[in-house]
């Protein structure tokens, strides 16, 4: 009888150990498997956070880098004219590019008078003079493109064109050339506007004087890219 309370208690004690080990066995893989399976799930989750931050960071660069060149780009249309054929053009550019626009005018007026005029041109060429201007613009800094227009005597700028670009920094700036004719076209005065606007980067110029009103927008939007 003693031996078989003996074999029961320790049969029992068998089955209880072995539950035991059961029981400590399945504890301790469901959290290893849960915890694997939880780590796979963050990471994914941070790996896509970090994909769309990635995405966006450039995103919120071209919006600021945006901002800064439409301040730093705005466009100056400058212009000199005598018979008011390069204001037109001008008035034209400024229409159509957005851009602010600017008289180049001289502290001495030119003679109304055609062959006058054409004398005191030719006098302040052959002098290399600097007319003195009779305005200034105000924070150049804001421009990035300056659109500069002017008639072309004795198949050259006019010095008061020289004036007004070394009247100021224009460096890092562009400078884009246009002209009105009666036939030098603007090829002559390129060299005078690269040597006065100094440290700009000065695009080919064209001569407007018989171009539409169309054809003259489609240019400076072009230039002004």
């Amino acid at each position: 009888m003693a031996q078989k309370n003996v074999k029961e208690i320790l049969t029992m004690l068998l089955v209880l150990v072995m539950m035991v080990a059961s029981g400590c066995s399945n504890s301790s893989s469901e959290p290893d498997n849960g915890n694997s399976d939880n780590q796979i799930s963050s990471q994914s989750e941070n790996n896509s956070g970090r994909g769309q931050d990635n995405k966006e960071m450039p995103d919120s660069d071209s919006k600021a880098q945006g901002g800064n060149s439409q301040e730093s780009g705005k466009i100056l249309v400058a212009y000199f004219s005598h018979s008011g054929n390069t204001k037109k053009i001008a008035e034209e550019i400024q229409s159509k590019t957005g851009g602010e626009l600017f008289e180049i005018r001289t502290v001495k007026e030119y003679s109304s008078d055609y062959n006058t005029v054409l004398d005191e041109a030719k006098a302040e060429l052959n002098e290399k003079a600097r007319p003195e201007l009779s305005g200034k613009v105000d924070n150049i800094e804001q421009y990035q493109t300056v659109i500069i227009g002017y008639p072309i005597w004795w198949g050259k700028e006019p010095m008061i064109i020289r004036t007004f670009l070394e009247s100021y920094n224009l460096k890092g700036k562009k400078i884009v050339p246009f002209c009105t004719s009666g036939g030098s076209g603007i090829s002559g005065s390129m060299k005078g506007v690269k040597a006065a606007a100094k440290g700009a980067k000065v695009v080919k110029g064209k001569d407007l004087t018989d171009l539409s009103s169309k054809s003259v927008a489609k240019w400076a939007k072009k230039k002004t890219k």
